[in-house]
C-alpha cells in the first residue's frame, strides 16, 4: 500500500484531510514546520496512520525523510494570512515551496499532485469568475499563488502522459480551528455586536473545509492529465447572511 504526503498537513485543512483519509495509505505524511495538533480549538484526533516530518518547503527536500511508495502529494503548504507578513515571505514560502516540492515529486516518480491555490488569484471583485477569467492580483498572496499555479504545471508538462495535476482555487474556507474571518465575526458576536466595514451586503464566496477536504478526497484515484476548479458555493453570501446565521 503506498502513502501520502501533505505539505502543510499541520494547518487548517490539512488537519480535517488527514483524518479524513482514515486507511486509504500506508503511512500519511504530515510535512510541516509546525507539529500537528498546534491549533488549539479543532479537538480533532491525529489519524494514527500520520507520521510527522520537520519540513521548511522554502528549502531543498530531504528525500531520506519520507520512506517506501508515495503515490500523491498534496500540497497545502502557503503563507496566506493577507495582510499579515512581510511581501517576500509569500513569495519565498509559495513559490520556492510550489518548486520544491515539484522537484521531490520529480526525484521520486510520484505521478499525481493535488494543489491549493486561491480566489486570490483574481483580485477583488464581485462579478463572477471562471476558470479562464484573467489573473489580476493585487495582494503579494494571490500574486504568488498564480506563479506557483505555474510552477505545477511546468512539473505536469514534462511528462503529461503519466502525471496528474489537480489545482483546485478555494473561496474563503470556514469550521473548526479556522481562526480567520468567520472566527472573527463569531468572536464579535459573542461579545453583543458586530460592526459591518463599509457595506453589509458585500458577497463573501466561501465553502466549508469538509467539503473541501471530500473534494479533495474524491481527486486521489484520478489520472493522468489536468483538472482545475474554482471551489465555493455558488450562491451569492453575503457579511450579513454570514452574521444573521451566527445569530440563529
Amino acid at each position: 500500500m503506498p502513502s501520502i504526503v501533505l505539505f502543510g498537513g499541520s494547518g487548517f485543512v490539512g488537519t480535517h484531510l488527514q483524518h479524513m483519509l482514515g486507511d486509504r495509505y500506508e503511512t500519511i505524511y504530515i510535512a510541516d514546520i509546525r507539529k500537528p495538533g498546534w491549533h488549539t480549538k479543532d479537538a480533532i484526533a491525529l489519524n494514527p496512520r500520520t507520521v510527522y516530518v520537520d519540513c521548511d518547503i522554502r528549502k531543498p527536500i530531504i528525500d531520506g525523510a519520507f520512506e517506501g511508495e508515495i503515490d500523491t502529494i498534496v500540497n497545502l503548504a502557503a503563507v496566506h494570512t493577507s495582510p499579515g507578513h512581510p511581501a517576500h515571505e509569500y513569495f519565498e514560502a509559495n513559490i520556492f515551496g510550489a518548486r520544491n516540492i515539484c522537484a521531490f515529486a520529480e526525484r521520486r516518480h510520484i505521478e499525481r499532485v493535488l494543489f491549493t491555490s486561491s480566489i486570490s488569484v483574481y483580485g477583488p471583485g464581485e462579478d463572477e469568475k471562471t476558470e479562464d477569467s484573467l489573473f489580476m492580483p493585487n495582494i503579494p498572496y494571490g500574486s504568488s499563488k498564480s506563479i506557483a499555479e505555474y510552477e505545477h504545471r511546468r512539473w505536469l508538462d514534462r511528462a503529461p502522459d503519466r502525471r496528474f495535476l489537480s489545482v483546485v482555487r478555494p473561496g474563503v474556507i470556514f469550521g473548526i480551528g479556522e481562526g480567520g474571518n468567520f472566527t472573527r465575526i463569531a468572536n464579535l458576536l459573542e461579545k453583543g455586536f458586530f460592526p459591518f466595514p463599509g457595506r453589509t451586503d458585500t458577497v463573501k464566496a466561501c465553502l466549508y473545509v469538509k467539503d473541501l477536504c471530500l473534494f479533495l478526497l474524491s481527486r486521489l484515484e484520478n489520472g493522468p492529465g489536468h483538472e482545475l476548479y474554482n471551489f465555493c458555493y455558488p450562491e451569492k453570501i453575503t457579511t450579513r447572511d454570514i452574521v444573521e446565521a451566527f445569530r440563529k
